[in-house]
């Protein structure tokens, strides 16, 4: 009798979903669901998929979409259920320890099998756990979905589901996705290997939000400048996480020369990771290094350095890169992510050839002392960052849901 009620309760769950979707189809509603799945969400974290998570849905919502956000509630003291900037989050109660990931993935399944009737399309941040869960129902109610992982290479999301113990059960579930939203063409190239079909990749970018990144005049900037007690020096400014990979060993590396060279510049630190401690020694033996740690809101910082230092090894993106072009700020970088699709050598910032500490240690004191090289560099560099407006990028989306919706394909470039 068990068996046969909860059968019952769910074929009903799966009819309800269903007259649901072709009423969608048949009134053509101007008001989309959405349900945004980010397994970590702000005000508790900022990072990159975080960030482009709330942002969206702020954009999609100024389009008159309907957005939710699942995310989890790995602390005791976060809300289950909370506003954020206009935006109703729901988070599921996980556990921690070596059962995390398991927790996430059923709380992620349990909520969307009681709440799939309320959406219209799905929309995951990474392949996390979380997404995988609530993927899981997707399929079984036919609600289309998206999904969007933030890294591609050995350390990206699809190579640690196809080279985990669950790769069996989880590879089937992931290739059959609707859409897979890719950052870059290695992540294109990597996502075909592992099996999946063409018609399910669409390119896509990163947004930024242009009404907070923007250039500040030099009276405002002294402002800022005076806050952080850096008044009159020239900032050099690394915004990221603090590892390895992103090249902060270089550049604390060749610090000490910079310094000799040009005494009035300071290094300032926005970002916290593996090597917070290399960072604050170097800070100790060298006054001019600032550590910051993580900022929650980085804008200021960028409208009021001087130059922006990201000599990353691997970018899936580069989403620091284009806020600092959005506030004028000339950048010195490396080929990767976005990077090469930007214009950027020359025209608002130095592209290195490669990880050399002397070049990128002669590229920055080359900027420094041309005062008149920056004043172009960061007359040119928002017109570089014009074309990833959140706004744009919104819109660039909501085509693809729609596409979705209607069966067809769409793509972002």
């Amino acid at each position: 009798m068990v068996i046969f009620m909860l059968k019952t309760n769910f074929f009903t769950k799966v009819r309800q979903v269903l007259r649901h979707r072709k009423k969608l189809k048949a009134i053509n509603s101007p008001t989309m669901r959405i349900l945004m799945i980010c397994q970590r969400f702000p005000p508790y974290h900022f990072a990159g998929a975080e960030l482009q998570a709330l942002e969206l849905s702020k954009s999609l919502m100024k389009l008159g979409i309907e957005v939710h956000v699942l995310s989890t509630r790995h602390e005791a003291h976060m809300p289950l259920h909370d506003q954020v900037d206009g935006i109703s989050v729901t988070r599921v109660r996980t556990f921690g320890g070596r059962v995390q990931s398991v927790s996430q993935f059923f709380a992620a399944a349990n909520y969307l099998y009681a709440h799939a009737a309320e959406y219209d399309v799905i929309h995951s941040h990474t392949l996390s756990a979380t997404g995988l869960g609530a993927l899981m129902i997707s399929q079984l109610f036919g609600i289309p979905m998206i999904m969007k992982p933030s890294v591609g290479g050995p350390k990206g999301e699809i190579q640690k589901i196809y080279q985990s113990g669950f790769r069996y059960l989880l590879m089937p579930l992931l290739l059959n996705v609707n859409k897979l939203a890719v950052l870059n063409d290695n992540i294109v190239k990597e996502s075909l290997r592992c099996g999946f079909r063409g018609d399910q990749l669409i390119k896509v970018i990163n947004g930024v939000d242009l009404r907070r990144f923007y250039p500040l005049e030099n009276f405002q900037k002294d402002k800022v400048m005076q806050y952080f007690g850096l008044n009159g020096k020239l900032i050099v400014l690394f915004v990221g996480r603090v590892v390895e990979s992103k090249g902060i060993k270089n550049l604390l590396n060749i610090w000490p020369f910079i310094h000799s060279s040009i005494p009035n510049v300071t290094l300032v630190v926005a970002g916290t990771g593996d090597m917070d401690k290399a960072v604050r020694t170097a800070a100790k033996n060298c006054h001019s290094i600032l550590p910051l740690g993580l900022q929650k809101d980085v804008s200021k910082l960028m409208q009021a350095a001087d130059v922006l230092v990201l000599p990353s090894h691997f970018e899936a993106f580069g989403n620091v890169i284009i806020e600092a072009l959005a506030c004028g700020l000339p950048v010195v970088t490396t080929p990767v992510g976005v990077v090469p699709s930007l214009g950027l050598e020359g025209t608002a910032g130095v592209v290195l050839a490669g990880h050399s500490e002397n070049e990128l240690q002669d590229a920055i004191i080359k900027l420094l002392k041309d005062n008149n090289l920056r004043t172009v560099f960061a007359r040119a560099a928002p017109k570089l960052a014009y074309r990833f407006d959140f706004d744009n990028v919104a819109k660039r989306y909501l085509d693809v849901y729609q596409g979705m919706l209607s069966n067809g394909n769409s793509t972002i470039s």
